[in-house]
């Protein structure tokens, strides 16, 4: 593990005295707080309507609370905001290895291509969780002005972290399938935005072929989120997420491998 946190603090390093991660985090608040501000807004012009129509019908009344109408769509479009940033974050992180000829310099050192490939990873999910500890701020500011129930924040939180976490171990696999960090960002987000909209293939699958379809709304990463940005987790949703991490890690392990013994 001594490597492993070695390559942590070398590449939070390098993360910080980069101006690249300087301007992800600035978008990345600029737009968190755009939307905040726009939601707030929006639910300050709808609670008279609202208010009036739980006089009426309580049940519609009752859907309307801070966590469906704030932390749920915010965190639901903090999402998107991931899918557009994760490559940026790791789109360096094996291409510039490859591409200054260091990669052999340190598959030469006592580190194992399991340690670096976690070393990398785990430093760019450290970066994922400051962004998202930085907009915990929303939450505490309507908990202190409005009444918020903080068990299906948390459950939102968590499953846009997965889905974060998601993006940087497909983006990291595609740093490592090549020396070129532009290519490596295109390649990480396109391949992210096709988890993203693969489910929308199942729609136009006829019932002849309901089983695939049911196959390829399993492997949406839209699929296992709905339910937690509601607060409505499962063990099925995390194990999703786990194994297709697990999975480009793995792939990725291979990659590297297989340039060793090339």
């Amino acid at each position: 593990m001594r490597n492993v946190f070695a390559i942590i603090k070398k590449e939070l390093y390098s993360y910080f005295f980069s101006p690249i991660i300087w301007v992800v985090f600035s978008v990345f608040l600029l737009i968190e707080g755009w939307m905040f501000f726009t939601l707030v807004g929006r639910f300050s012009a709808e609670y008279a309507y609202f208010m009036q129509q739980r006089a009426m019908n309580p049940s519609m009344g009752a859907m309307f609370n801070v966590n469906a109408r704030i932390i749920a769509p915010l965190l639901g479009n903090t999402s998107v905001v991931l899918l557009l940033l994760m490559p940026t974050l790791t789109m360096r992180l094996l291409a510039e290895e490859h591409d200054n000829g260091t990669m052999e310099l340190l598959l030469t050192r006592p580190v194992t291509v399991s340690q670096l490939v976690l070393g990398k990873y785990f430093a760019s999910l450290i970066v994922l969780a400051m962004m998202l500890t930085c907009t915990m701020l929303y939450p505490l500011i309507l908990s202190i002005y409005g009444t918020l129930d903080l068990g299906p924040v948390y459950s939102a939180y968590l499953v846009t972290f997965l889905v974060g976490a998601s993006f940087l171990a497909f983006g990291l696999f595609a740093s490592a399938c090549t020396t070129s960090q532009i290519i490596a960002a295109i390649v990480g987000f396109g391949g992210n935005l096709f988890f993203w909209m693969i489910s929308w293939a199942s729609g136009a699958i006829g019932d002849e072929w309901r089983t695939v379809s049911k196959i390829i709304d399993h492997l949406s990463i839209p699929g296992h989120f709905e339910n937690g940005i509601k607060g409505v987790f499962s063990s099925v949703d995390i194990i999703y997420y786990v194994s297709f991490v697990a999975f480009f890690l793995f792939m990725t392990h291979r990659v590297i491998d297989s340039t060793r013994w090339r």
